[in-house]
């Protein structure tokens, strides 16, 4: 049976995290538990009751010669319903454990399954590819799905379900900014919902509606604060006239014109005042909405933020 104390074993923090879990609960678990294996020296596994409403399973296998004749595969053995898989002779093997599942999860004809292997990237991109084709992504949906979350919907798009295919491709992107001056004293702000694109274009399109404001407010010189490096990179590549991108493009030739400009990179943790105004951007308009007054979320953010933003020389 299980023993009354939780190992300390269990409890350490080089354990298993969900061992770990089990221990602060380990009272709670042991209440429930219909039958345990134990130590694995006084199991009988033909007469022992596993499962409370099917009896031992000596009364669903029949006779057997000998205990050889099933081994420990028992312990493998698939309830559906109230049905315990055996095959015609009585014999629970390996195979008929992997019949069932295999059937719903995974076909080893799966032509996608193969190609997705070969790919030449690290293995925990595999997985994630994996995961997110077999829809088992820990989205909301799937935790409302598996009884561990309280709302299926996704907290920007609020009324849409969030689904791997939603957070992968179909969810909706918005951006957000704001301007400061010398002494990081807020100046205005903006918001505005893109539609649906990729993460990079989403990016690009923060950039040049900055600056597109900023050209309006008619400001001679600007320092774009950003903390996504790949779109720093491209903006300020010395090709950027020539990048296939027509974002790229129309951002290189507002940056030429007369003014100061400069793009450069911040860690996120500098940059949560604009990431607040683009998770709270009002995701069904693509209206640009300009910002007069700081909400008081951003008022708290600017008060935490000790990075003074430097005017350009």
């Amino acid at each position: 049976m299980m023993v009354d104390q939780c190992p300390n074993l269990i409890s350490r923090t080089n354990f298993n995290p969900i061992w770990r879990a089990l221990a602060k609960y380990w009272k709670d678990l042991q209440a429930r538990i219909a039958w345990s294996v134990g130590n694995d020296i006084s199991v009988r596994p033909l007469k022992d009751i596993g499962v409370p409403s099917l009896g031992s399973l000596s009364e669903h296998v029949g006779m057997l010669n000998s205990f050889s004749r099933i081994t420990l595969l028992w312990i493998s053995l698939i309830i559906v319903g109230n049905v315990i898989m055996v095959n015609s002779l009585g014999l629970l093997l390996m195979k008929c454990t992997y019949i069932h599942p295999g059937n719903v999860a995974w076909n080893p004809k799966d032509t996608f399954w193969k190609a997705l292997w070969k790919i030449q990237v690290p293995q925990r991109l595999r997985v994630f590819l994996w995961v997110a084709y077999k829809n088992h992504l820990m989205t909301n949906l799937e935790r409302c799905h598996r009884s561990i979350g309280s709302s299926p919907f996704y907290g920007f798009c609020s009324s849409v379900e969030e689904s791997s295919i939603h957070i992968l491709r179909d969810c909706i992107g918005s951006v957000g900014g704001l301007f400061r001056n010398n002494t990081s004293d807020w100046i205005s702000g903006f918001q505005k919902s893109i539609g649906i694109t990729s993460t990079i274009q989403a990016e690009l399109w923060a950039i040049l509606i900055g600056l597109q404001c900023a050209q309006k407010k008619g400001f001679e010189m600007v320092q774009i604060h950003f903390d996504c490096v790949e779109a720093v990179d491209i903006v300020n590549n010395p090709n950027a006239s020539r990048n296939p991108l027509s974002l790229v493009r129309l951002i290189d030739a507002i940056r030429c014109g007369a003014w100061a400009t400069e793009v450069v990179w911040t860690p996120q943790e500098c940059n949560k005042p604009a990431n607040y105004l683009v998770r709270t951007a009002t995701p069904h308009s693509l209206e640009l909405i300009y910002l007069f007054l700081p909400p008081a979320e951003v008022i708290s953010l600017l008060e935490q933020d000790s990075v003074i933003v430097p005017l350009l020389q």
